[in-house]
Formats: structure tokens, C-alpha cells, sequence
């Protein structure tokens, strides 16, 4: 019979290995790939100014449902930094996306009125609570 001082209390290292690197892959997090969606294109149109953005509107409003939940560092990977950045009460903030030329671009008159946004709240917690498209 064993006695208890020979049972093993800890696992053996190659198990230990594999479950830090099953943690670390997991913390590293996935690139999100929304569907029939360049996001090159949609990073690429700083401000709205080049009109690309507002061409793709309609494949993002399709894919907003894999947009709610993303962290900061998810949605920067997909749509880019924001234009502008809204703070709000208890940590949340508004990100902007502009997507047609406005007021915004440099090449455009001064009393142009500002273009149309893509409004993207986020959580307290640095996710995505809600995706505001605009009204055609």
C-alpha cells in the first residue's frame, strides 16, 4: 500500500507546460474576420475623406453582430483608431468612424457640414455595448 506522502500532489512538467501554453494562446486573443469586409480599405479612408467607407457600410451593418463584445484592441484591429473619441460618464466612451467627406477633411470648404458617422459605444470594461449606424 502507498502511503499519502508518496502520492504526487503536483502534475508532472509537460502537463504544466502545455496549460501555460494553452493560457498564453488564449490571452493572446484571435483576429476578428468579418465577412466580404476589407479592412484595409476601411483603415486606409482616414476621416471618410476618400468616400470608401461609406461604400462598405452595408457589409458592416451586416456583420454588427460580431462587432458587439470586441475589446478596444480587437475593434482597433478591425476598423482601425477611431476619428474621434467621445468620453462619457462612468468610463464609457464613444468612438467615431467617419464615412463620407464633411467638415472633418482638409479639403473640403469650411462651411461644410460634417460627415456621416459610425457611432461605436464602449463599455466601462473596454467592450463593444453597441454599434450606431446612421439613418439614410
Amino acid at each position: 500500500m502507498k502511503s499519502l506522502l508518496s502520492v504526487k500532489l503536483l502534475p508532472d512538467k509537460s502537463f504544466l507546460h502545455l496549460f501555460l501554453i494553452i493560457i498564453f494562446v488564449s490571452a493572446c486573443g484571435s483576429d476578428i474576420d468579418l465577412p466580404n469586409f476589407n479592412e484595409e480599405t476601411w483603415i486606409n479612408d482616414i476621416n471618410g475623406c476618400s468616400g470608401e467607407r461609406i461604400e462598405m457600410i452595408e457589409e458592416l451593418e451586416l456583420n454588427k453582430g460580431m462587432l458587439i463584445g470586441l475589446t478596444t484592441h480587437e475593434l482597433k484591429k478591425a476598423l482601425g483608431s477611431p476619428d474621434n473619441i467621445v468620453l462619457y460618464t462612468r468610463n464609457q466612451k464613444y468612438y467615431h468612424y467617419y464615412l463620407n467627406a464633411g467638415s472633418q477633411c482638409q479639403d473640403v470648404s469650411a462651411d461644410a457640414e460634417e460627415g456621416q458617422k459610425l457611432i461605436i459605444k464602449m463599455s466601462a470594461l473596454d467592450k463593444v455595448s453597441n454599434v450606431e449606424f446612421p439613418v439614410n
